[in-house]
């Protein structure tokens, strides 16, 4: 699968969200200081033809697999979907990902902006974060730059199966003391009856 690439006008998209995400200086109202409100989503619009590249070839391929069927049930593009999305899209891992719709995150990049462009960069790829309530925004952040190594399927947004990242595994120890309410900020899917959510445990 030939895999797009970024436009050659990404980067003035990118410094515009940059600079919009990093003018949030507001902390939560938790026992934790170190806990900031992400800003709200920002849609990376400049994208959207990266994505609808990568879901005609998902729809391609999910074309053929029925194609190839000697027998199609009511459920089977249901079937083939998740076929697709979990056995035969490419390898790759969320850094790479939000590397190609311009979002360059190197392993020891730290700072707000750098948690914020993580966030709103997997958001664009419909992968939501859970679970993270007792970790602050340091932890957070070292929690998420392991997170996105992880090797997972290339599979385009906007197919109404978002992703999920739990945090819970990261300093495991302190889950069960929270020191914020951090979902509140995070980006989060509309839901839709009869999607296929997947959780992925750190």
């Amino acid at each position: 699968m030939k895999i797009p690439q970024s436009s050659a006008n990404i980067t003035a998209h990118l410094l515009a969200i940059k600079q919009a995400l990093a003018t949030s200086p507001s902390t939560l109202p938790v026992r934790n200081a170190g806990v900031r409100i992400i800003p709200a989503y920002v849609p990376f619009r400049h994208c959207e033809n990266i994505f609808i590249k990568l879901r005609e070839q998902r729809e391609v391929a999910i074309a053929e697999l029925s194609s190839n069927a000697t027998h199609l049930t009511p459920d089977a593009q249901t079937r083939y979907s998740i076929q697709y999305d979990t056995t035969i899209a490419p390898l790759s891992t969320n850094r790479k990902m939000m590397d190609m719709i311009g979002i360059t995150i190197s392993p020891t990049d730290t700072g707000w902006t750098t948690l914020c462009m993580i966030i709103h960069g997997l958001a664009a790829w419909d992968i939501f974060i859970t679970e993270s309530n007792h970790l602050n925004d340091e932890e957070f952040l070292l929690a998420l730059q392991h997170a996105i190594d992880t090797p997972v399927r290339l599979v385009p947004p906007g197919n109404g199966n978002p992703e999920w990242i739990s945090m819970a595994g990261y300093c495991a120890e302190s889950y069960s003391n929270p020191i914020c309410d951090r979902k509140m900020f995070l980006p989060a899917p509309i839901l839709k009856a009869g999607a296929n959510y997947q959780a992925v445990q750190l």
